[in-house]
């Protein structure tokens, strides 16, 4: 679906967004494999249009909270940046759009 939807782009102008792991998904599941997997096919495949949104907020995590360091040990996006197992929060998606934004400005979009 993703390359359908880039093939009707006519203007090379996007950013493809990696898939995140849950909480319940952590380093050595048989889903964070997947992921992994896939997020590392979308980099090779949009190689100047990939952002690895998961790394970004695994990366993201508070030192100082004891859940995050061991997400962090789990490789998975902080419970301080999500809602719920899964999906960000705020702050998450805050980082993302900076991110985005950064991308955007880099590219002169």
């Amino acid at each position: 679906d993703i390359a359908k939807a880039v093939a009707f782009l006519s203007t090379g102008k996007f950013i493809v967004l990696g898939l995140l792991n849950a909480g319940s998904e952590p380093r050595g599941s048989a889903p964070y494999d997947q992921i992994i997997q896939l997020n590392t096919a979308l980099a090779a495949s949009y190689p100047n249009n990939f952002l690895d949104i998961r790394a970004i907020l695994v990366a993201s995590y508070d030192p100082s909270s004891p859940q995050d360091v061991a997400d962090h040990a789990n490789d998975v996006p902080p419970a301080s940046l999500k809602n719920d197992d899964q999906h960000p929060n705020e702050a998450g998606y805050a980082i993302v759009a900076q991110q985005v934004a950064g991308i955007i400005r880099a590219k002169g979009w």
